[in-house]
């Protein structure tokens, strides 16, 4: 592929990795950046904005990339996959089937495509409000404890472990309080409960071209407790017990082909049951976000960004596994409550060993709420050379760094 890579929207630290990986990787970037408004392509960043919402936006990034010779269309935004599977479909390159994009941003379409392929998901269900949820615990429809989550949301937005029914009324005012979604695409605005399952939480990173999947490698997630669970850290490869490795590879590659994914870096998200059996939470047709891409090459030598561009472009992968792989993990220091930053203390310095350190909200910045993404304000990663040597390492840096908030 000789054309230039269409980037859609490749904005902060992932977006700077992108394009720099794209370059890094023979191709020529092309950005193409969200402007809430702007209804015509205008020159920017060296690349071009306009508002990815737009009526016709399609219509004008075809005629753009058509002129421009583009030769592959990607992002890693979660709410643009479907705008980028329809731009692939339009030009002729590598891409997902744009037909089933909408499963991708909808987990209750999504639940629907995973129980007609088989494949092994918690049962979905919709409960509109309290009383919705109330009814279907009365009926033995479902029993707590239960997730409650919105459909069309992503980064742990609006997600709650409910365990009793007092908490029933505080997980769809968690909901009701979220802002509107990015860009001012169409989103499903339904609630789904879903039965709670313990186990281990993973994800696997999956490079798919012309619709076959090979894994590059599973990573633990490391979680809070409570009603909100989000993610406070990320460590691979993981090494999993041989029959559990081969049933969570059957069930994401069945997954993936379900939601229409052919030619993508994907992320998907998984829970190991205490008898082994894995169950598929949802995919995504992006690489991993929060800079997990960069955390795959400290490990293995290769960004999931870079796999990502070659797959877009129609090129073959390549190998991807150093010849001498290491642990690598990340963990991110978060705002305790929510206020204003007043001060990051003990965070480690950039060495061999810990080559990633990133703040992303500093000192001055407003902090709304503490139950998801949002919370987090920067992020680190150390390597070494096993998950427990790594894991504890981590885990000790972590609880070095210290957060001062003030009153909003």
């Amino acid at each position: 592929m000789t054309g230039p890579v269409l980037l859609l929207d490749p904005g902060g630290n992932d977006g700077a990795a992108l394009c720099a990986d794209t370059t890094a990787a023979g191709y020529v970037p092309l950005p193409v950046r969200h402007a809430p408004g702007v209804t015509r392509l205008e020159a920017a960043a060296g690349g071009f904005r306009i508002d990815l919402a737009g009526p016709v936006t399609v219509d004008l990034l075809t005629e753009l990339a058509t002129a421009r010779g583009v030769g592959a269309v990607l992002t890693t935004r979660e709410f643009l996959v479907g705008v980028a599977a329809e731009l692939a479909a339009r030009l002729g390159l590598p891409g997902n089937r744009p037909e089933l994009a909408g499963c991708l941003r909808s987990k209750v379409a999504m639940a629907d495509r995973f129980r007609v392929a088989g494949v092994r998901a918690p049962r979905t269900l919709v409960a509109a409000d309290p009383a919705g949820l109330r009814q279907l615990l009365a009926r033995g429809g479902i029993a707590l404890p239960v997730v409650v989550k919105p459909a069309g949301r992503a980064g742990s937005q609006g997600v709650s472990v409910v365990t009793d029914d007092e908490q029933i009324d505080a997980a769809y005012a968690r909901i009701a309080a979220l802002g509107p979604p990015p860009y001012g695409l169409p989103v499903d605005n339904r609630t789904i409960v879903q039965p709670y399952l313990r186990g281990p939480e993973v994800s696997v990173e999956s490079v798919t071209r012309d619709g076959r999947t090979e894994r590059v490698c599973v990573t633990e997630k490391t979680v809070t407790a409570g009603t909100s669970r989000i993610e406070i850290g990320h460590l691979l490869p993981v090494p999993l017990p041989t029959a559990v490795e081969r049933d969570l590879t059957v069930q994401v590659g069945a997954a993936l082909t379900a939601v229409g994914i052919r030619n993508a870096v994907s992320h998907c998200e998984a829970i190991v049951d205490d008898s082994g059996r894995a169950w598929i939470i949802e995919a995504a047709a992006r690489p991993g976000a929060a800079r997990l891409s960069r955390l795959v090459e400290l490990a293995l030598g290769t960004s999931l960004d870079t796999l990502a561009v070659r797959i877009a472009a129609g090129d073959p992968p390549g190998a991807w596994r150093a010849a001498a792989p290491r642990t690598a993990a990340l963990r991110f220091f978060r705002a305790p409550r929510p206020g204003v930053v007043a001060g990051i203390a003990g965070l480690p310095a950039l060495t061999d060993e810990v080559p990633l350190v990133e703040v992303i909200r500093g000192a001055g910045s407003r902090i709304a709420g503490v139950t998801d993404n949002t919370a987090r304000l920067g992020r680190f990663a150390v390597v070494g050379a096993s998950p427990a040597e790594v894991r504890r390492r981590a885990d000790d840096l972590l609880a070095r760094v210290s957060v001062r908030m003030e009153d909003a």
